[in-house]
């Protein structure tokens, strides 16, 4: 996946009528402020919202994060079925309801109610607690670089996977398919 500021050259080159600003917040804000007209076009996880107009730009599979020291550290791929004993550090609902959500949906379809133990604000925070063996986590495995060998990333077995979507609302900003066509060939070419 490209970076943010790979978007540059093509902003210079032709659209220099167009002002871009890039915000920073949890994904449950950035979904507020997309509801609430204050942003125009968001990239966020989790399921869109039937309101917003959406386009699938990644899929990654979802792991386990554990601390190094826990027992299933070493395993090359771990089967949700297999988490029903384990304590969860899960990121808050008020941060992403998409990530805090994807801890228990994985329970519910290997049959089990997650025991949540813990909850952060930041992904940095949840790192924090798995790798200090509070719990594990359901993260993808890009948040590695955020955790260097504190914490140890094993692929959940199957079709877990992570999506992030480009979303809007918005028909009548001239913005909006300039933007899409930036994410089509930014995001979704390069796969």
């Amino acid at each position: 996946t490209r970076r943010s500021s790979d978007l540059r050259p093509w902003r210079r080159k032709s659209t220099s009528d167009i002002s871009v600003n890039l915000k920073f917040t949890s994904p449950t804000g950035l979904l507020r402020s997309l509801d609430d007209g204050t942003v125009d076009i968001i990239v966020a996880s989790g399921k869109p919202r039937r309101k917003s107009k959406s386009l699938l730009i990644d899929r990654r599979r979802d792991c386990i994060a554990v601390s190094p020291f826990h027992p299933l550290a070493s395993r090359e791929e771990v089967d949700f079925s297999e988490l029903r004993q384990e304590k969860f550090i899960a990121i808050s609902r008020a941060s992403s309801e998409a990530g805090y959500e994807s801890i228990i949906l994985h329970a519910a379809a290997a049959g089990f109610t997650p025991d949540i133990v813990g909850q952060a604000d930041t992904i940095s925070a949840l790192l924090m607690q798995v790798a200090c063996d509070a719990g594990i986590s359901v993260l993808y495995k890009e948040h590695h670089a955020n955790s260097g060998d504190n914490v140890v990333f094993i692929p959940l077995r199957g079709e877990k996977l992570f999506n992030r979507y480009l979303l809007w609302s918005q028909e009548n900003n001239p913005c909006i398919n300039a933007m899409i066509e930036v994410a089509k060939n930014t995001f979704i070419q390069s796969g």
